[in-house]
């Protein structure tokens, strides 16, 4: 935990219970606000256009030339 100014706090654009990554280099530290997302959310179409059946095939060992989605 670690005190920050609220001046400090409305240049970062965080509020006061927010995480910050500390990196320390040479004996001095910067800090930065953590993202809340962090990875790309994807839709469950994106996901499904994205697909290939090769996963199945392999650990199925069958070959699912008619399966339509």
């Amino acid at each position: 935990m670690m005190t920050i100014p609220g001046s400090v706090l409305k240049m970062l654009n965080v509020e006061a219970d927010a995480q910050l990554e500390i990196d320390v280099v040479q004996g001095a530290f910067t800090a930065k606000p953590i993202s809340k997302h962090l990875r790309k959310r994807y839709s469950l179409h994106e996901l499904l256009r994205r697909a290939t059946l090769e996963p199945l095939e392999e650990a199925f060992s069958v070959h699912m030339t008619h399966l339509y989605i």
